[in-house]
């Protein structure tokens, strides 16, 4: 297959791109530049800013069997994908987010669907941006699919959210939780990236949730870091707040994914190795 990535560069786009040339698939991406790869002449490279409609539209010249889009944020970067692959490729898949739902517990893909969507109704402008751009993407002319995910964790973590909360413990630092019971989704960087393999290879046309499908308390996963770090977490209201701060429960049912074919590996397998591999790297 012929496939374009946009956000290929870093975390699991990185790694997206890296199973799909292992498939043999021909891949290029679209990228600003700022961001070295180690793909060397394993991929094809547009040079530019996706954001840019104009300069969108200009270096697409091409068809493509599929588009990933990882860089989608707003209505105007998918009215801007809209215009410039018309007529160029057979599906599209948009990263999306859990953020397009409000907080609840075992969240199905039908608990915020893009038609019923009206500007504004967002909490955030993250969310907001979201929910806009997949409304957006009901009038493209190509099948859209699209992909939700929670909080991603890997070891390259650009955000370093995971690594915050176990530098706090081995520091001794207090971190605030709104709810420390308030259970939470999380996937691992390399099932985000399997997923979107999957859906292209697949040609899935559809919004699937993308998690894994136990999910843990924050007090678990603090837990998990004393265990590994061998001290207790502080915790105080005048804290560092937790970036996985959430007050009442917010995951996602997963089961239709599973039924189409996906399942993400649950974090019992995965999470507490990470944070073992994750104290190691602080040390």
């Amino acid at each position: 297959m012929k496939i374009l990535v946009m956000g290929g560069t870093r975390f699991f786009g990185k790694r997206l791109v890296h199973n799909l040339i292992k498939k043999g698939h021909q891949v290029t991406i679209l990228t600003r530049g700022n961001t070295a790869d180690d793909f060397g002449d394993s991929v094809q490279r547009l040079k530019g800013d996706r954001t840019n409609a104009k300069q969108l539209s200009a270096l697409i010249k091409e068809n493509y069997d599929s588009v990933v889009d990882q860089m989608c944020m707003t209505a105007s970067d998918a009215n801007a994908s809209i215009e410039a692959f018309k007529g160029r490729i057979g599906q599209y898949i948009m990263t999306s987010t859990l953020s397009v739902y409000d907080a609840e517990a075992a969240l199905l893909e039908t608990d915020w669907m893009a038609e019923d969507y009206k500007m504004g109704e967002a909490s955030n402008s993250y969310q907001e941006g979201k929910c806009a751009a997949e409304h957006a993407f009901l009038s493209a002319p190509f099948p859209v699919a699209r992909m939700r995910i929670p909080i991603v964790l890997g070891t390259d973590d650009y955000t370093r959210r995971l690594h915050m909360h176990i530098e706090h413990v081995a520091e001794e630092k207090a971190i605030s939780f709104p709810n420390l019971v308030a259970e939470f989704s999380y996937v691992r960087a390399e099932d985000a990236a399997a997923a979107l393999q999957w859906m292209v290879e697949t040609n899935q046309k559809d919004v699937f949730n993308i998690s894994a499908e136990d999910n843990w308390s924050n007090r678990e996963l603090m837990s998990q870091i004393e265990n590994v770090v061998g001290k207790k977490a502080l915790f105080a209201e005048d804290g560092t707040p937790s970036p996985f701060g959430i007050e009442r429960d917010y995951y996602m049912d997963v089961s239709k994914a599973a039924k189409a074919g996906f399942k993400a590996q649950d974090l019992t397998t995965w999470l507490p190795q990470l944070i073992s591999q994750l104290a190691l790297l602080k040390h």
